[in-house]
């Protein structure tokens, strides 16, 4: 059993306003971070979509720091281990997070089966907006997070107000951040909510790259250039981003790599703070 231990904010409530989730849901008010605690988890609603495996192993923290940084990350491993609606669900945050953003339909769920070696362990729907909850993935020793799309508007602005609250808390909390991909399809410029989310992630210093999905559907000249021209717009240089196919399989190792050397960077971090 963990010690209780108090839930830190990372951000105030005004701060998680300038999350795209909040524009683009008629700005909806947050309320302040819930005091959470170690093992609060259990009382959950949904705890049954919890680790439930007999295995005590199974649901442990990591291996110590020493252990883990000379080690890649087994895709193979990746698994389905909660879906939160409400922040008051969220879990603390036990292992390095890898949290993918972008708009509905940007081919997130595509891109996260391509990094698992799967073919359906995320969902894939052509309705956008159908992620409407935090799905959570353990993946060896890293935590996979499938975010909300943002800018979908065809539901009710109670659910518009709940994905605002969720994401505003998410974002807030004090969590183990390794790598926030976001991800823009390479055939359109940034939209403004895509800008706002990249403003939001360079303002509060959160580690993250831009990844450019699609790259499929244009030439190879092609998606050079538009890269280059999504680069200038959003002033991010070009070692943080990479071009990707989840139908050819294109700029994928790439990918993996620069989410295992943010994973290390983070428990080497983590371990130094402890």
């Amino acid at each position: 059993m963990h010690p209780a231990v108090e839930k830190k904010a990372r951000l105030s409530s005004a701060e998680r306003k300038l999350l795209p989730w909040a524009t683009c849901f008629d700005s909806c008010g947050f309320r302040p971070s819930p005091h959470r605690t170690l093992g609060h988890s259990a009382s959950l609603p949904y705890v049954d979509s919890m680790c439930t495996n007999n295995d005590a192993n199974a649901c442990a923290q990591p291996p110590a720091v020493s252990e883990r940084i000379s080690m890649s990350i087994n895709y193979h491993l990746a698994k389905f281990t909660a879906s939160y609606g409400t922040s008051a669900q969220l879990p603390d945050s036990v292992r390095p997070e890898v949290s993918f953003v972008g708009r509905s339909n940007v081919g997130k769920s595509s891109i996260m089966n391509k990094i698992f070696r799967r073919k359906n362990l995320v969902k894939v729907s052509s309705t956008p907006g159908k992620t409407r909850s935090i799905n959570f993935f353990e993946c060896d020793w890293v935590d996979f997070v499938d975010l909300p799309g943002y800018g979908y508007a065809k539901v009710a602005k109670s659910e518009k107000d709940r994905w605002a609250e969720l994401m505003g808390v998410y974002f807030g909390d004090e969590r183990r951040f390794a790598l926030v991909v976001s991800l823009i399809d390479i055939r359109h410029a940034a939209s403004a909510l895509d800008e706002q989310m990249i403003a939001y992630l360079k303002r509060f210093d959160f580690p993250f790259i831009v990844v450019f999905t699609k790259s499929d559907k244009l030439g190879k000249n092609a998606a050079a250039k538009q890269a280059a021209a999504l680069r200038k717009q959003l002033d991010i240089p070009a070692d943080r981003t990479v071009l990707t196919s989840s139908l050819k399989g294109d700029g994928i190792d790439a990918l993996r790599k620069m989410i295992e050397e943010a994973c290390r960077i983070e428990v080497e971090h983590h371990g130094q703070a402890s």
